[in-house]
């Protein structure tokens, strides 16, 4: 990988710890981050964010280890669905004006008033440009999440940052989609996960240059000897990571677990 992490980093589109396939990526991002930085001799307390849906599920599990550690800074975003007055503001506002980042500003400005602060105190890559990295892994997959994801990276990009697509999963069919092509192509790198989204990257006339066809940073995870259960057989036990995504979409309660079965 060809990146400068020795700058200011906002880590975004993180849904929480309860999900750890999320967990895994965030975990394993800030240390990769906090490695590249030692070896190059990185100036110390340069501002890394994670910015979550849930501070309380990211301290819960490993994310907090790492806060504690100094490796990073959690914040959580705004959740304009949860207040009513901000939401009226905002929906009027956006109704009149047409502003459809301002929901997303609002998101973030909590994330954004706090890394800017980390920034002025410590003094630290105030001269370099900020990069901010999308780390939602297979998000574009979702079209229900395309529409914000596109927002907020307008709003980055706005904002001054780099950006990056880390990790990412992309439906080859979704290309078709000339608004969802010319956001990721405003991506200054795209990280691509398997071959299936690089082969279509490259089909769909995206710059090899700013293509990287990188294993999913999840696979970086320590690991951790765990004693024998009963009942599991070493080496013929296959581990399920249940997606709470698709329980809570599921029709039918229970059916899920029904199929897993």
């Amino acid at each position: 990988m060809n990146i400068d992490f020795n700058r200011p980093i906002i880590l975004y589109m993180h849904a929480g710890s309860g999900n750890h396939g999320c967990e895994a990526i965030a975990n394993t991002t800030v240390k990769y981050i906090a490695e590249q930085r030692e070896k190059t001799g990185a100036e110390e307390d340069l501002p890394l964010f994670v910015v979550t849906n849930s501070c309380a599920e990211d301290r819960k599990y490993s994310l907090g280890i790492l806060e504690k550690k100094g490796l990073c800074t959690i914040v959580e975003e705004r959740h304009i669905d949860r207040h009513f007055i901000p939401h009226v503001i905002y929906y009027l506002w956006r109704l009149v004006t047409r502003d459809k980042q301002s929901f997303l500003r609002y998101r973030y400005k909590d994330a954004f008033k706090e890394f800017d602060n980390a920034v002025g105190k410590a003094n630290k890559g105030k001269g370099a440009k900020p990069l901010a990295i999308s780390i939602g892994g297979d998000n574009y997959c979702y079209k229900s999440l395309v529409p914000d994801l596109i927002l907020a990276h307008k709003v980055f990009i706005k904002r001054g940052f780099e950006t990056i697509l880390w990790g990412c999963s992309i439906e080859p069919k979704s290309l078709k989609d000339n608004k969802l092509v010319k956001d990721l192509k405003a991506y200054d790198m795209i990280y691509a996960r398997e071959s299936i989204t690089y082969d279509a990257l490259v089909k769909a006339g995206f710059d090899k240059d700013k293509l990287i066809f990188e294993k999913d940073p999840a696979f970086r995870l320590d690991t951790a000897k765990v004693p024998g259960i009963n009942g599991f057989l070493p080496g013929n036990t296959v581990g399920i990571n249940l997606s709470p995504m698709v329980r809570n979409l599921e029709k039918n309660t229970g059916y899920y677990y029904e199929e897993l079965q």
